[in-house]
């Protein structure tokens, strides 16, 4: 399975660039207001926390690509800031990810230098989930990759765009000890990014 995912990935990527060999290439710089949800967060052992725990961020990040009529394809790399989530009234968990990502774009022109934006892309992101329990010894930190996917909405004027994205970057987990099971939950970031093209 994960063999079949990283295919998947090359695959889309020398797509894209063999797709755009006489495209128009482009540039940008992304800086984003993050909302980072912690999904479905339960622990190893099978007890449930409180519900999809979320806290506000910032995101920044470039991605490099090339335009070919309305079809748009990219490399993106992005950085969620960290953000602290409530898992019970004992444990807060801090999340913080780099991700890279395959993007592309559907770019409708709307008139007057404007343009619509419906993109989907798949990927790659390192998480880090450092777990605090108030009612014992922390559990520590844990760093993990992981597969995921993200869909985006939005529209250009000129070289500036403004974009929502839903990113989801499958399930991750804090550190662990004898006398703590690990935290877990769904890794979900809906962010509002404004796109800088050069």
């Amino acid at each position: 399975m994960l063999l079949k995912k990283v295919l998947i990935i090359l695959s889309l990527i020398l797509f894209g660039n063999f797709s755009n060999l006489y495209a128009e290439d482009y540039s940008v710089i992304t800086v984003g207001y993050t909302k980072n949800i912690a999904g479905s967060p339960h622990d190893s052992a099978g007890s449930t926390y409180h519900k999809d725990p979320e806290d506000n961020g910032q995101s920044f990040g470039f991605a490099f690509g090339s335009k070919n009529d309305q079809i748009m394809f990219e490399t993106e790399v992005f950085y969620n800031t960290s953000t602290t989530h409530k898992l019970t009234s004992d444990v807060n968990a801090d999340v913080n990810t780099l991700a890279l990502m395959t993007n592309m774009f559907f770019a409708p022109e709307l008139g007057d230098n404007s343009y619509g934006l419906f993109g989907a892309g798949v990927g790659t992101g390192r998480t880090k989930v450092t777990s605090k329990y108030s009612g014992g010894t922390d559990p520590g930190s844990k760093a993990q990759w992981t597969f995921g996917y993200q869909y985006m909405i939005g529209f250009g004027f000129d070289d500036i765009e403004i974009i929502y994205k839903h990113t989801d970057l499958g399930e991750v987990k804090s550190g662990s000890s004898a006398s703590y099971s690990a935290d877990q939950f769904d890794n979900i970031s809906k962010s509002i990014n404004i796109r800088y093209k050069f």
